[in-house]
């Protein structure tokens, strides 16, 4: 028996006896789990065992704990002997990667991908590839409910509120309890500074201690590593840090946050960030000072959804003691404006208090600040008529008081680099506000009075780059002009300011800003006077793409990418704009909403869906045409117009397409733009022929014609050359009506435009027909067919297969080889019925009655409507 040994060395012997003999018997697999726990006699029998048992079929498998294992640890110098005498294989393990530990909690837990993803984070985070922490700390969150098994199975809830797990605690605790009480003060103040702590900090803070003594203790019990160049010192686990960090008091715990915030106020540069976490973990009331401090870091790295949780926090503080009105009615404003992109309405609320604590103050330049961006920004459609008035109002009050309007400005312009001068950046708010509202004249003019005289020279020369630009101060001003100058006809002065404004954002570096440039300039100077540039386009619309997210984290939302679905609209790329409509994705700055109303109207006038077009229309013109354009942003001058018209007449209503066009002209003469002048023309020409007028229709379609050759309008001059040559194919003209067909195809396909190609092609093939030439029309017919059922646009592929149709007829009715849709509109016209009567009889529009009355004349060989009545009657024609 063991007891009746005599000597350890005997023991020895008897155990490598024992395990030989059995060995002999059967082969063994000897397990030895935890050797950190064992004692020295225990590994002085591993050691002899193990160097005995060469040539035994025995394998030996011991395991042990790394971090358990301290350089006083029996342990620790019996490892080289122990591998090298036993000839052993010694496999370490290393800490689990993400997959590993997505792996372990896959098997535990059937999560949706998005826990998982959260959870499996989470898990690497905080237990470092521990298998021990990884488990335990799993099961501590699903004791804690974090982890949860509801009706609809596994779900992972706040993981900001999770308890360290006990067993956690305990070890790290076991390990302290071992450690000089000056090694655990210092170790705590190590885990108020955060996982990786500077061995300065800590000499500077832990001043009753020599910091390196010490923290040699900490190294010697693996709770710390020391890092490469040995200046810091870092948690083995985030684990064990917050282990010791719980393990502080709370009133000593206050007090280390404060001794570390003031630490780092009085070093070099300190970080906002971390100075505020600290007051705030100590309840220190200069928090607030500090949180606007880390909101106005976080503006000037354009993280302005961080910036508006930071000052908001500020002013939570601010607001629970007196005496802080004048800074609050500031900070409000800020956060205004900051939330002017993301979150209008809130917007509204922050800078309508802001003006009520400041009229409190006397605080006169923060109340006009606000004034002027609640001008700005409150721009509900149909209900801003006192806006420019308000802008007005609060520019002249910034002019004349006498107290200092930079000290006000910090708080009124969102912090960017460059140091925006506070007066010409308002003037520029204003100058833009000036174009988008239809006040163009009025907006060049006011430019014009501070902007450098020699500005409209080109090229255009800016100052090299320094500490203090660019200066952002006239970005807006040199946009807005550049948008008026568009709308008043004069494309080359608007890209001198569209260039201007460019160079100044982009060496800003400011990109979420520059998406809404690159909008502006798209639908602005682009379509209407650029469409052949195709290189442009792709360039803006890749970049309004590819800068995208920048713009959702400053800005919020998709805000000022909304340009891109007029782009999407205009280049065929009809799914993409169906996905972001399908997307829910909405505008929120008051331009890009107008350009997405627009853009989506069009797209469902185009696609047959009148009942969303309807509504759709009425988000941007409420009270229809009788809307008054001092109450609007009007972006594309007289566009919501045309598409009321447009719209009013696929429903065959011409009146209220009259009323609309009415108010067009009424809204362009009172802006005094030229641009949308042409399309106007296109229009009335459309109404006039759906109302039986196609000589007065020609006369209109040739007037746009005209204003859209000088300046050119390549889009304009595509639409006029086609609706010109359908009138001539009306009117049997052609001779002419292939030339201007013919142009208007060039014209499309230069501009790649598929949807105004195929309209133009489906035009030739009517042609076609017309002059008896079957083959080439069914040719182009098909063409524009396979764009119009690829698009979706179900209107236009209505009329193709009308068209189709009628080329699809072999049998002949008489003589005269009138088409099956022909002998109904004879019929019709035969009983005296006028066009308008026809078209509502046959559900089709009054213009393609024109067109079949004037392909019966003239395969009747006749030159009046009442001749072929005539002729059909005596040649029995009619059924």
């Amino acid at each position: 028996s063991v007891a009746s040994l005599g000597s350890q060395e005997e023991l020895h012997r008897a155990s490598v006896a024992f395990f030989s003999s059995l060995s002999s018997v059967t082969p063994l697999l000897i397990v030895l789990e935890d050797l950190h726990w064992s004692d020295q006699p225990s590994l002085e029998l591993l050691r002899a065992l193990a160097r005995r048992i060469a040539g035994s079929r025995i394998l030996l498998v011991a395991s042990w704990r790394d971090d358990e294992i301290t350089r006083q640890h029996p342990l620790y110098s019996m490892l080289p002997p122990l591998i090298r005498e036993s000839d052993a294989e010694r496999i370490d393990l290393r800490p689990l990667d993400a997959r590993s530990v997505q792996d372990i909690i896959t098997v535990t837990y059937e999560l949706g991908p998005d826990d998982l993803r959260r959870l499996t984070s989470f898990a690497v985070d905080w237990a470092d590839g521990n298998p021990l922490f990884t488990v335990e700390l799993l099961r501590s969150l699903e004791s804690d409910g974090v982890i949860n098994h509801g009706e609809k199975g596994w779900s992972v809830g706040d993981l900001t509120r999770v308890s360290l797990p006990g067993l956690v605690q305990q070890m790290v605790d076991r390990r302290l309890d071992t450690l000089p009480g000056a090694t655990v003060d210092t170790l705590q103040i190590a885990s108020i500074l955060g996982h990786r702590v500077s061995i300065e900090s800590l000499e500077q803070l832990a001043v009753e201690t020599d910091a390196p003594p010490v923290l040699d203790d900490a190294l010697a019990a693996n709770l710390i590593d020391e890092t490469v160049g040995g200046q810091e010192v870092e948690f083995r686990h985030a684990l064990v840090r917050a282990a010791i960090y719980d393990g502080i008091s709370l009133s000593r715990r206050r007090q280390l946050h404060r001794n570390a915030a003031d630490h780092y106020i009085h070093q070099s540069g300190p970080d906002p960030e971390t100075v505020v976490w600290h007051l705030q973990q100590a309840g220190d009331d200069r928090a607030a000072e500090w949180l606007i401090l880390a909101g106005e870091q976080a503006e000037r790295r354009f993280a302005w959804r961080i910036a508006v949780e930071r000052h908001e926090e500020a002013a939570s503080l601010l607001r629970r003691n007196a005496g802080h009105e004048r800074l609050l009615a500031r900070l409000l404003l800020k956060i205004g404006r900051l939330l002017r992109f993301s979150d209008p309405h809130q917007c509204m609320a922050y800078l309508e208090e802001s003006r009520q604590l400041a009229q409190k103050c006397g605080d006169e330049v923060t109340d006009a600040f606000a004034l002027f961006n609640i001008g700005v920004y409150d721009s509900r459609p149909g209900g801003t008529p006192a806006q420019i008035p308000r802008l007005r109002e609060a520019i002249s009050t910034l002019w004349e008081t006498e107290q200092d309007i930079h000290e006000v400005a910090r708080w009124a312009i969102t912090l960017l680099p460059g140091g925006p001068d506070p007066m010409r950046l308002t003037q520029g708010s204003y100058v833009l506000q000036l174009a988008w509202r239809g006040w163009l004249r009025t907006c060049i003019e006011i430019a014009n009075s501070y902007l450098p005289e020699d500005w409209e020279e080109d090229p255009v020369e800016l100052p090299e780059p320094t500490d203090n630009y660019p200066d952002l101060s006239d970005t807006d001003a040199y946009a807005g002009v550049a948008i008026a100058m568009t709308n008043l006809g004069q494309p080359e002065k608007a890209e001198i300011a569209f260039n201007l404004a460019g160079k100044l954002i982009s060496g800003a570096g400011f990109r979420a800003y520059y998406v809404m440039f690159c909008a502006g300039r798209l639908l602005n100077l682009h379509f209407p006077y650029r469409t052949r540039d195709l290189s442009e386009r792709d360039e803006l619309m890749s970049t309004m793409l590819q800068d995208a997210r920048d713009s959702a984290q400053a800005l919020g939302g998709e805000n000022g990418t909304f340009g891109i679905e007029y782009a999407y609209l205009m280049t065929g790329e009809w799914d993409e704009l169906r996905e972001r409509i399908q997307s829910g994705a909405t505008a929120r700055l008051p331009s890009d909403w107008a350009i997405m109303n627009v853009a989506r109207t069009w797209f469902w006038v185009h696609s047959g869906e009148y009942r969303f077009a309807e509504r759709q229309l009425r988000e941007i013109m409420p009270a229809g045409p009788r809307e008054r354009p001092e109450d609007h942003i009007h972006g594309l001058p007289g566009e919501r117009h045309r598409l009321g018209s447009a719209l009013a007449l696929a429903l065959n209503d011409t009146t209220i397409a009259r009323q609309w066009m009415t108010a067009h002209d009424v809204w362009l003469d009172w802006t005094g733009a030229h641009n949308g002048r042409a399309e106007g023309m296109l229009y009335w020409a459309k109404l006039l022929r759906a109302e039986g007028d196609p000589t007065a229709a020609l006369e209109y379609a040739s007037d746009g014609l005209a204003l859209a050759s000088d300046p050119e309008q390549p889009l304009t001059l595509l639409r006029a050359h086609r609706l010109i040559g359908e009138l001539k194919t009306d009117a049997g003209e052609f001779d002419s009506a292939q030339y201007h067909l013919s142009e208007s195809r060039s014209l499309a396909e230069a501009c790649a435009l598929p949807y105004e190609r195929a309209l133009t092609v489906l035009a030739q093939a009517a042609l076609n027909h017309s002059l008896g030439q079957q083959n080439d029309a069914q040719q182009l017919l098909a063409d524009a067919r396979h764009v119009f059922g690829d698009l979706g646009a179900a209107p236009a592929l209505s009329r193709a297969e009308q068209l189709a149709s009628d080329l699809d007829y072999r049998g002949e009715s008489s003589q005269f080889g009138l088409s099956p849709r022909e002998l109904e509109v004879l019929n019709l016209l035969a009983y005296g019925k006028s066009d308008k009567d026809i078209a509502n009889e046959l559900f089709i529009s009054p213009h393609t009655v024109v067109r079949h009355v004037a392909s019966i004349r003239r395969k009747l060989d006749v030159d009046s409507r009442t001749a072929a009545a005539h002729v059909a009657t005596r040649k029995g024609i009619l059924s």
